[in-house]
């Protein structure tokens, strides 16, 4: 297992830190930037696991993604410009924003997607039978997520080789939401990266890679 010096984060975290102390000097663009800092350092964790896992041609291996927001568009970026065969994506439904309520905005997730015509599933509750039925009809030997919902089991267990997460820190430090924010409230000099494969307990499961 390796760990992130303080220094190589520097920067993330000097941005993060305004953040979680309400700053007025720190902008909503800042703290964006500081998340794609953060996981660009750690992508090679992700593509590892991937290898790990690639029992076949990843062009033959069909991957489902579910993500949400901009923390997990890089790592789909990664396995569309890897060359990986992702069939679907799935990510929440649009919010309605304006004074009115009347534009639909897409989750940052689902615009990527989108732009590389990939296929997506914006299912309100994963519970949901004909999202059930469509997410099974893809076939997917892998499932992956990054900032998602919690999935119930008959989401996870899916897949032929399981569904794994890629959370933003040393597990079992700091489960749950908001890994990075208290990493920077509780002023840790190392941080890190976890992808693990999902069970019942929420961030529990089997560890696949550390760094």
């Amino acid at each position: 297992m390796f760990l992130l010096s303080f220094s190589y984060l520097y920067d993330a975290v000097k941005v993060l830190s305004l953040a979680v102390s309400k700053h007025p000097s720190c902008s909503h663009k800042q703290v964006l930037f500081a998340e794609r800092l953060f996981i660009r350092s750690l992508i090679r964790t992700f593509v590892t696991s991937i290898y790990i896992i690639d029992l076949m041609k990843k062009e033959s291996l069909r991957i489902v993604y579910m993500g949400t927001p901009d923390f997990a568009v890089e790592s789909l970026r990664c396995l569309v410009e890897g060359g990986y065969n992702v069939v679907g994506v799935v990510t929440g439904p649009d919010k309605a924003v304006g004074r009115h309520g009347s534009v639909l905005q897409p989750t940052p997730v689902k615009q990527y997607a989108v732009e590389h015509g990939l296929r997506v599933l914006q299912p309100e509750r994963l519970k949901d039978e004909a999202f059930i039925e469509e997410l099974r009809s893809l076939e997917a030997d892998l499932q992956i997520v990054v900032a998602f919902r919690m999935l119930p089991e008959v989401v996870w267990a899916m897949p032929r080789l399981g569904t794994f997460n890629l959370h933003a820190s040393l597990l079992p430090q700091y489960r749950g939401a908001a890994p990075i924010n208290w990493a920077v409230i509780n002023g840790d000099k190392e941080t890190g990266v976890t992808t693990f494969f999902l069970k019942h307990e929420i961030d529990t499961g089997a560890v696949i890679r550390q760094v």
